[in-house]
């Protein structure tokens, strides 16, 4: 719903009618996703007092009819971009939590990512990504942002990235415990040309620096 220009909201309900796959969990319990629920609610306010400065967040929250679980996930963003300066510069800052499970609870907390992918949005950062997901994860994310032309556009992204819980069971089976809470850091290059109206390049370029939990599974 837009209440005006600046300000938008929407919430989401989605269902699992239908699923052959299990939570894994400390306790060995067969926690069945068929029946999954998730509610979440989004809102972003552009020019925030400010010309060019916005304001985004959003939040969810999952749930299941048939056992205790109590997973939520929740972003928020704050970004200034300068419309009138040349190449439309524009910065911004995103702190994301997906929530883990504590193996000291019977209550399953781990939150499900369900499908999220894709660059820029939902993929916190594209070496790490191949190794981790949206689940037990936290993680500080600084954007940069320029428009030299019309139809180039350049983003750098550095991302920050732990795990809330050393209970990592669900991911990467070599990362199912870990021994510390430091994941790493990533930096992202990445560019999009419009070459034409029918021709369109992006080249991307990322670096990521494991931190002591991958380097200490060897």
């Amino acid at each position: 719903y837009s209440f005006n220009k600046d300000v938008s909201a929407d919430a989401t309900f989605i269902t699992i009618p239908e699923s052959r796959s299990t939570f894994a969990n400390p306790q060995g319990f067969a926690l069945q996703r068929k029946g999954l629920n998730t509610v979440a609610g989004h809102l972003k306010w552009r020019n925030l007092g400010i010309y060019g400065l916005w304001v985004e967040a959003e939040a969810a929250y999952q749930f299941h009819p048939d056992y205790d679980m109590s997973a939520w996930a929740a972003y928020g963003t704050l970004g200034y971009i300068a419309r009138d300066l040349a190449w439309t510069p524009s910065l911004s800052y995103r702190y994301a939590h997906f929530s883990g499970d504590d193996p000291s609870t019977t209550r399953y907390e781990r939150f499900d990512p369900l499908l999220s992918t894709g660059l820029g949005i939902w993929l916190q950062g594209l070496s790490f990504g191949k190794l981790t997901s949206n689940s037990n994860l936290e993680t500080h994310r600084v954007q940069f942002n320029v428009a030299p032309f019309e139809t180039l556009n350049v983003t750098f992204d550095y991302h920050s990235l732990r795990a809330p819980e050393l209970n990592n069971l669900g991911s990467n089976p070599a990362l199912a415990t870990l021994t510390s809470h430091d994941l790493g850091d990533e930096f992202t290059l990445s560019a999009r040309w419009a070459i034409n109206r029918n021709l369109y390049l992006q080249g991307v370029a990322s670096y990521a620096v494991p931190g002591k939990a991958l380097r200490n599974i060897g």
